[in-house]
């Protein structure tokens, strides 16, 4: 097809029917966005041409020359009338796709993902070789279609801490010394201030900034919970403890060599640990192998996702004295492995019942929808008879669960018990499964030892 034949396209586009029916209308719009992917995909496979014929005779050392891909990706951006930076991602994003990740490839050209969705697969892979990076590929493939943005990044995430632990926390050790905060103009003469922080402290902020607006909430104050949270933060910066001072700088301040060898456990970087005197609640959810010691299956920090199994033990081990550590057991389906009870004639849920359904869904179980949860709701609803438990409950966030509520909109367990099916007044529907928790392997003959500790931190 040529270019004279696309710009064809973009004419033709301008017919679509405006005075169809509302379900015509809904289906237009959904054909749009795989039309939208599949343009990526092509882009994608169009610019990997160009990358090829623009390299092709070119000596070894012309290849290595940091000035002929700056030139590629700089006659990319121009075509696509963004920035020469961004330009180099793009060729970065579809040699990725086309050379080492064709089912995610299929998956945009077929429409099924969008190229930003796309782009999280790459960019959660990018430690990992080749060969690894494929396996990723495979095992996602069949769930890439029914993932929002954040289960899509976290899920690439997940599979590549269990694939290659050592080089993410080599990553993780990186990172920390990137932390920083920055200012940029926001509309309507506000301003954006962003920390980029350790995961355990930047949860940590976050949880105790919602803690505070939960209270205000509670007691009345006619603030939105994000102003509450603004206000907060505003207040704790500019109006600090007496006595605070400047922290200790760490390796990563004062430039020390990186010498982790995967023997990562053993670090205990105040930066990567849970804040002194925090009191607020952290779910680590993880197995009981990881936990051990005994396998890297990557565990998921609740408001975060996943993250290398040697991190959270650190997290666990290395919490300072005040910080309470508990271990609550949630029992999974030994077929599916889902996350289906745990420890402890309502209208409500109870607490406990709520940070299970947090712990399980980690976010709104709307189909593509990756705002935090907020409510527990019933998925049938009380009103219609529908009990509260842990099988009925899903966690949404609060535009979610009100929109629910409008005439025509119906939720509706599926068969498994496990799966959410979203009904829309015209009659489209979208189903929703929770996030897999982490899994071990069946434990093997263990020495008393062992038994012991499991005992001790596990008791029955």
């Amino acid at each position: 097809m040529s270019s004279i034949e696309l710009a064809g396209w973009v004419d033709r586009l301008a017919a679509v029917d405006l005075d169809a029916r509302d379900v015509e209308l809904i289906d237009q719009i959904a054909e749009l966005e795989r039309i939208k992917s599949a343009c990526a995909a092509a882009q994608a496979a169009l610019t990997v041409a160009f990358v090829r014929s623009r390299t092709a005779g070119l000596t070894a050392a012309q290849l290595r020359d940091e000035g002929t891909h700056r030139s590629i990706g700089a006659q990319i951006a121009i075509a696509r009338r963004d920035s020469p930076f961004r330009g180099g991602r793009h060729v970065g994003l579809a040699r990725a796709l086309i050379n080492e990740m064709p089912h995610t490839y299929r998956a945009l050209r077929s429409g099924t993902i969008s190229e930003w969705r796309a782009t999280l697969l790459v960019r959660e892979t990018a430690c990992l070789t080749i060969a690894d990076r494929g396996a990723v590929d495979v095992e996602l493939a069949p769930r890439l279609g029914s993932m929002g943005d954040k289960q899509t990044a976290q899920a690439a995430a997940l599979i590549a801490q269990r694939l290659d632990s050592a080089s993410c926390v080599k990553r993780n050790r990186k990172a920390i010394g990137d932390r920083r905060v920055s200012i940029r103009p926001a509309p309507d003469t506000m301003a954006y201030v962003t920390a980029l922080l350790p995961v355990a402290h930047g949860v940590a902020v976050y949880a105790a900034l919602t803690r505070h607006a939960n209270t205000g909430t509670a007691t009345g104050d006619p603030r939105s919970r994000g102003q509450l949270m603004a206000d907060e933060l505003v207040h704790r910066i500019t109006t600090p403890a007496p006595g605070a001072g400047a922290g200790t700088p760490s390796s990563a301040d004062t430039g020390s060599a990186d010498t982790d060898t995967g023997s990562a456990d053993t670090d205990t970087d105040s930066t990567d640990t849970v804040p002194a005197g925090v009191s607020i609640d952290i779910q680590l959810v993880m197995t009981d192998r990881t936990l051990l010691g005994h396998d890297n299956e990557p565990a998921n920090l609740t408001g975060y996702g996943p993250i290398p199994a040697q991190i959270a033990r650190r997290l666990v081990r290395t919490a300072p004295p005040g910080v309470s550590t508990f271990i609550r057991r949630l029992f999974t389906n030994p077929d599916t492995g889902q996350l289906i009870t745990g420890d402890a004639k309502r209208r409500t849920f109870t607490h406990t019942m709520r940070q299970f359904l947090i712990a399980r869904d980690r976010t709104c179980r709307t189909p593509w929808c990756d705002a935090p949860i907020r409510h527990a709701d019933h998925i049938a609803a009380h009103h219609h008879d529908g009990p509260t438990n842990i099988s009925n409950g899903q966690g949404l966030c609060e535009r979610c669960n009100y929109t629910k509520q409008s005439p025509g909109w119906r939720t509706d367990l599926d068969a498994d018990g496990t799966g959410v099916t979203t009904t829309a007044p015209t009659g489209h529907t979208a189903t929703s499964q929770p996030p897999p928790p982490p899994h071990s392997d069946p434990w093997p003959e263990i020495s008393w030892i062992e038994a012991g500790l499991m005992e001790l931190l596990i008791p029955s």
